[in-house]
């Protein structure tokens, strides 16, 4: 799909005014957005136009964003022992689970990144002993793969009857991805991780994925091109 065809079909969904969420929670604004923009909602890693990734947000929220997920960490021990040293227990679903945000700074948990290194980005704990740790390289690729362009798209929100409502009022195509940036804002905490999982009754690690996120605020920064679709025909 070619930028006409995107501005194009963008405008149709921004003219049409508000339009109720098809799904329940915070999912909904990009799932919605992505049935009116005609994409299947996929699990596949890869950019959601070919070679564009689509992000959406609610233009009053300052919720992070997910960039992308990469579990490809190298643990200093097992997961299940991760969890059970560094997360806790959750009497309400009686189990162990280490779901945390982790930046540049210690949290709750003891842990925090360290991107000084100019080959890895460590997690660490409060004694700086290495957690886990990601190539630079691999998350370097993973950004490329994921976010080398994108449409960015901002929402009005509402509820009315119970239900959110959707009025996708700016969208924006952002190219010339700086990843260098990326990981400056990991060191000033603009950008973190969230690490998602827990144990089994059986003892398996259930991991949903290692979040990266970013301060919407930053995102844009990101990039050295901005393409409105609000503007032109």
């Amino acid at each position: 799909m070619n930028l006409k065809n995107i501005r194009g079909l963008f405008n149709q969904i921004r003219d049409r005014g508000f339009l109720p969420s098809l799904r329940k929670g915070p999912t909904g604004i990009g799932f919605t957005l992505e049935h009116y923009l005609y994409l299947k909602e996929s699990n596949i890693p890869m950019p959601d136009f070919g070679s564009i990734e689509l992000k959406s947000k609610r233009i009053k929220s300052n919720s992070p964003i997910t960039l992308f997920t990469l579990n490809r960490i190298a643990w200093s021990i097992p997961v299940a022992e991760v969890i059970k040293k560094y997360g806790y227990y959750d009497p309400k679903r009686q189990r162990y689970a280490l779901y945390c945000v982790v930046k540049n700074a210690l949290n709750a948990q003891g842990l925090k990144l360290d991107v000084t290194s100019i080959e890895m980005v460590n997690i660490v704990d409060a004694k700086d002993n290495i957690v886990g740790s990601w190539s630079i390289g691999a998350v370097r690729d993973k950004i490329i793969e994921k976010m080398q362009a994108l449409l960015y798209v901002k929402a009005d929100s509402k509820t009315k009857d119970g239900v959110e409502h959707f009025w996708y009022k700016e969208a924006s195509i952002l190219t010339g991805l700086d990843y260098n940036k990326f990981f400056k804002t990991l060191s000033t905490g603009d950008a973190f991780i969230d690490i998602r999982m827990h144990l089994k009754p059986s003892g398996a690690v259930r991991n949903h994925g290692t979040g990266w996120r970013i301060k919407p605020e930053i995102l844009e920064s990101l990039y050295t091109n901005t393409i409105k679709l609000e503007e032109g025909n």
